[in-house]
């Protein structure tokens, strides 16, 4: 669960990384064991566990510093049959590296532990080295051609080995080609499919994603991959670009390179109810990006999606009509 999580050590303790994402049918469904004031996909953690999909799960591996997120993992250490190890992470850069360092390595020592396993740091690296051989292709392709964020959030939260979902792409390149069409970066709370599905069915490419399932999970970071915990720890906690973290100005320098590499024409900026990190972040990403930006705030259920769907539609008739007149210039 969340993108904090390394599936490095997963896979390291031989184990499959299932990662928690918003699908087209859990929408509707709400649990009374989660707060109401949590965001729509917190509130629907339990009961996505409780799916066939995630039926046979040995564990909860999990790191955040949002705070509803901690509080979906204390409900489910409580009420759950599942083990949930949970760590840590700071909310401001470059303090008690410390203290979350430690917190990083017990929690894989106790997850290495709950599978009746132990930790062997050589194919540790062999496994960090293959997840970034992956990242290094992903960035590539990004670069070079169009992954419709569909696919790229599909291959994001793929349980598949790195080597495996290199494979695919590697097959998959020359089939790729540059977008064409309006070109859009999205950014704000997780979205679930059938969000994404909309804006790429009214004419948008989101050429850019800078949500928690799209570039920022393939993003190459430095460091020794022999020093495994410390890589790891710097990649995932250290160097992640969460909006939790304050000040968000790394994360807005980062949208802004990526919107001028990427040419982004405009901003979706989806933040779900009572997500306070992308939601309290809305309107300072908005004025420092400088560009056509649509910021929507709701939640994930069925009711949302028509007034969703209508002012995707609208954006898109505003960002070509701004198309139009600057060809005509």
């Amino acid at each position: 669960m969340c993108l904090r999580a390394p599936v490095e050590i997963i896979e390291t303790c031989g184990a499959v990384p299932l990662r928690l994402t918003p699908n087209y049918d859990n929408d509707n469904i709400l649990t009374s064991e989660i707060r109401c004031d949590a965001c729509a996909f917190c509130r629907r953690i339990p009961d996505m566990l409780e799916s066939e999909y995630f039926g046979n799960i040995k564990a909860i591996y999990a790191g955040a510093c949002c705070d509803q997120m901690r509080r979906v993992m204390d409900t489910l250490a409580r009420s759950s049959r599942i083990p949930v190890i949970f760590f840590g992470a700071p909310r401001t850069w470059g303090n008690h590296n410390g203290y979350f360092y430690n917190e990083f390595q017990r929690a894989a020592y106790e997850l290495a532990g709950c599978l009746e396993t132990s930790i062997d740091t050589n194919k540790l690296e062999r496994r960090i080295a293959a997840r970034r051989e992956l990242n290094s292709k992903a960035n590539m392709l990004l670069q070079a051609v169009f992954i419709p964020a569909s696919l790229l959030q599909r291959i994001a939260a793929s349980p598949l080995p790195a080597e495996k979902t290199l494979d695919f792409l590697n097959r998959i390149e020359s089939d790729l080609a540059p977008a064409e069409g309006l070109r859009l970066m999205l950014a704000g709370s997780i979205p679930n499919r059938l969000c994404v599905q909309i804006i790429e069915t009214s004419g948008g490419n989101i050429i850019a994603d800078a949500g928690c399932l799209g570039d920022r999970v393939f993003r190459e970071t430095d460091g020794n991959i022999q020093e495994s915990f410390r890589y790891l720890y710097d990649h995932y906690i250290e160097q992640n670009l969460c909006p939790h973290r304050r000040p968000v100005k790394p994360l807005i320098e980062w949208m802004t390179e990526l919107a001028a590499e990427r040419r982004v024409e405009g901003v979706i900026y989806r933040s779900v109810k009572y997500c306070h990190p992308w939601g309290l972040a809305a309107q300072q990403i908005k004025t420092e990006l400088d560009l056509p930006t649509l910021i929507i705030d709701d939640d994930l259920s069925d009711a949302a999606i028509s007034t969703y769907r209508v002012r995707i539609e609208a954006f898109m008739e505003m960002l070509q009509a701004r198309r139009n007149r600057n060809k005509n210039r």
